[in-house]
């Protein structure tokens, strides 16, 4: 386990964001024994050592269910605890593309700071097979530059396959 500590603004400083989007990868791509329990404990640290703030958080699971997925709320460190502790692996494909175009909707008409923080293998997968980061940027890009500076793409990459960069690195340098 990662052991974190709330990350607490200074006295000149703030929180920045408004929507913080958590993408957490519970895809096929993923290993069940070794992978899976590692991400999920980052993910469980990165949440418990979030600031606190008024800003708004929603969860979206790559290969998770539809009751996996959370809609934007205010941020509530112990319910959103709860609800990563309950993420369960589900050796599905790697919907991010469909994810980031569900975002731009979400986005729209926004004025604030988004967030996107995405913790994955960086294999893009459907069917079991490799399709490429290309199906994910191609979104990424849209949104990117359809909301300018006010849109920054955090990646997480977990594993070791080298492909994973090849998508995670080229999200991350779009914001």
């Amino acid at each position: 386990a990662y052991l974190a500590r709330v990350a607490r603004p200074g006295p000149e400083e703030a929180v920045v964001v408004d929507d913080l989007v958590l993408v957490f990868d519970a895809s096929g791509s993923i290993d069940r024994n070794r992978l899976f329990p590692q991400e999920k404990s980052v993910l469980e640290a990165f949440v418990s050592g979030m600031p606190p703030g008024r800003y708004r958080v929603a969860l979206r699971v790559l290969g998770g269910s539809a009751n996996a997925q959370t809609a934007p709320a205010p941020f509530h460190r112990g319910e959103l605890a709860r609800t990563v502790r309950g993420l369960k692996w589900t050796g599905e494909e790697t919907p991010l593309a469909q994810i980031l175009t569900e975002s731009a909707e979400t986005l729209a008409g926004g004025s604030g700071r988004v967030r996107l923080v995405i913790f994955s293998d960086g294999l893009p997968t459907r069917f079991g097979r490799y399709r490429g980061p290309e199906p994910a940027l191609a979104p990424a890009r849209l949104l990117a530059a359809e909301h300018g500076e006010r849109l920054c793409f955090h990646t997480i990459q977990l594993g070791d396959d080298p492909r994973g960069p090849d998508l995670m690195d080229a999200l991350a340098k779009l914001t």
